[in-house]
């Protein structure tokens, strides 16, 4: 008998050497969740395969991630992804387990937590724009300059940098970087700090409350 899981296998990436599914719907949070299952190869298979054709992606657990599981038993930790809110979703991450591989494999649940992205390097955004014949003229320059501010002469080029870099720095780093096709020339660019949100910046773990 066939014990491997009806359906066709789902896409996935190879991170590492590990294979992960990739997502077959749109979905806002991550839960990690340990759960137990009968060690069976059969069962293994079959809650492997269901979570799989979630696009969830699954593991054996570590030692440490279950450190008091029975010996007929095998653990595995999932990614359950899911839409919604941040509150609320490892509630819903378990539920959402139960109802695609616990009416099938016999499934215990001994953790969940909500996975956070990691903290990026703070950047700063500089924008790649065309000097203006203006700016030298008589009575004009305040208008090359409203004009660049605005973001009007923008050529739709930009660079990340750390806050630290000057701007000297930033020109030379765009005259060496190729993408797009676009070409720096100092003759017919200038560059300017992004206005608007910080880069990389997140509301994750801010409270509404």
């Amino acid at each position: 008998m066939d014990d491997s899981p009806s359906g066709g296998s789902p896409i996935s990436a190879a991170v590492g050497e590990l294979e992960v599914p990739l997502p077959t719907a749109g979905f806002d949070e991550r839960v990690d969740l340990v759960f137990r299952a009968p060690k069976r190869g059969r069962d293994q298979l079959l809650a492997k395969g269901l979570c799989e054709q979630q696009g969830w992606a699954i593991r054996p657990a570590d030692e440490q991630e279950d450190p008091g599981r029975p010996d007929d038993q095998i653990t595995y930790v999932v990614e359950v992804r899911l839409p919604g809110s941040r509150r609320g979703a490892e509630t819903g991450a378990r539920q959402r387990l139960l109802e695609v591989v616990g009416k099938h494999v016999s499934v215990t649940i001994v953790g969940g937590s909500l996975v956070r992205a990691e903290a990026s390097d703070p950047m700063v955004t500089w924008r790649v724009f065309r000097e203006s014949s203006w700016r030298n003229r008589r009575g004009l320059g305040w208008l090359a300059s409203l004009r660049t501010q605005s973001g009007l002469a923008d050529e739709q080029r930009t660079i990340g940098v750390a806050p630290s870099v000057e701007e000297a720095e930033v020109r030379e780093l765009l005259g060496r970087q190729r993408l797009g096709g676009f070409e720096f020339d100092e003759s017919r660019h200038g560059v300017r700090k992004s206005v608007g949100p910080k880069a990389n910046e997140t509301d994750e773990d801010e409270s509404p409350w």
